[in-house]
């Protein structure tokens, strides 16, 4: 009666994680998983679906941990393997990523999914050539992949293959003259090849046939990319403006944009673009870079030293940032910024790794700080 009663429990509480999940109520679908899994710790398709809930929630190493489990619990099962795949190359470990998509491909081997996403793992770890190779499986496997073409075209252009990718492109484009995200993708590997006229006429073509938000935001993006080739700074400012307010989350466009209005000499503006990129991404390296020079440009001394010093917790020893940080602690004109023993530290370290001229001479500055005046002219 007892054994009875926990199945139907266990039922009930699955029902309604279930249903929350579809819903989208992902809280309530991980406190129901989570009642079955303290009942039932082995159940493989609770620990999948929390892990789900959890992704959908944005906690990436949650999401990790349950799929995990899942896969201990049933290694064979190649839906477990999958989406901690999947999860993995979220987070960034395209490395790991690759070993799981190559077990789920030895499990089914005619998954194109799967296919797909070792592709895009591979050419993430820089493996470009076993991409390129992946891709066109694919292309064995079914000749319409839309994804598979655009991979392969921009991998071809990655290895500096930029006539074939041309080529391929071009096929897309005319079968289906319509196809703005294949117009869009033309333009940009034109663009790379140098032949901004023909880039431009093809975004045009692509921003006439008013494609869904997403493909209209690249569109505008690659727009901004080659005004900004030719100096044109004003409609490349207004190009990367549209894309953003089409589809906020671009980072790098962002990034560029600060970048023209702090040439521009609008500082206060680009400070407020580069932190809204480490907001949504706290390991843009070159955001936080340029955050910190345009606070320093701004006398704004204590917060650029604490961006940087942040910047060295999520990138721990990266050289950009503890060279530029080591100038600002040897040369700040804020005494309470300023501070020679760490900058000469910096600055060691880093001069270490590469004796360039611009690491010596941040020795010196650090040397000259701390009073080693001797140490300094060496």
């Amino acid at each position: 009666r007892n054994r009875r009663q926990r199945q139907m429990c266990i039922r009930d509480s699955i029902q309604a994680a279930n249903h929350a999940l579809v819903r989208g109520e992902y809280e309530l679908a991980e406190r129901e998983y989570r009642e079955v899994l303290a009942i039932e710790p082995d159940n493989v398709e609770s620990r999948r679906s929390l892990g789900l809930a959890l992704w959908h929630m944005g906690d990436l190493e949650g999401a990790v941990e349950q799929y995990r489990m899942a896969v201990e619990l049933d290694p064979t099962d190649s839906e477990n393997l999958y989406s901690l795949s999947i999860v993995l190359a979220e987070r960034g470990l395209h490395d790991e990523a690759v070993g799981y998509l190559e077990a789920t491909l030895e499990i089914d081997p005619e998954s194109v999914r799967a296919h797909l996403d070792l592709a895009d793992a591979l050419l993430a770890t820089g493996r470009a050539e076993a991409a390129l190779d992946r891709y066109r499986h694919v292309l064995t496997m079914d000749s319409s992949s839309r994804a598979a073409r655009f991979g392969e075209a921009a991998v071809l252009a990655e290895l500096g293959r930029v006539d074939p990718a041309i080529e391929k492109l071009r096929e897309i484009v005319a079968a289906d003259p319509t196809d703005a995200e294949a117009l869009n993708n033309l333009a940009s590997t034109l663009s790379q090849a140098g032949r901004s006229d023909e880039a431009f006429a093809a975004l045009q073509r692509a921003a006439e046939l008013e494609p869904e938000p997403g493909v209209l935001a690249l569109v505008h993006h690659n727009l901004g990319v080659i005004h900004a080739k030719r100096g044109e700074w004003e409609p490349a400012i207004e190009a990367f403006g549209r894309a953003l307010a089409l589809d906020p989350m671009l980072t790098d466009t962002r990034f560029m944009l600060a970048g023209l209005l702090a040439g521009r000499g609008r500082m206060p503006e680009a400070a407020g673009l580069y932190r809204r990129n480490l907001e949504d991404d706290p390991l843009h390296l070159g955001s936080r870079v340029a955050l910190a020079t345009a606070l320093v440009l701004q006398e704004q001394y204590g917060e650029a030293r604490k961006t940087h010093e942040d910047g060295l917790v999520v990138h721990p020893g990266q050289p950009d940032l503890s060279l530029t940080l080591a100038k600002l602690l040897a040369t700040c004109p804020d005494p309470v910024v300023r501070n020679g023993r760490r900058a000469l530290d910096l600055a060691l370290r880093v001069h270490e790794q590469a004796q360039t001229l611009a690491n010596a001479e941040t020795v010196a500055m650090a040397y000259a700080e701390v009073g080693s005046f001797d140490e300094a002219v060496r």
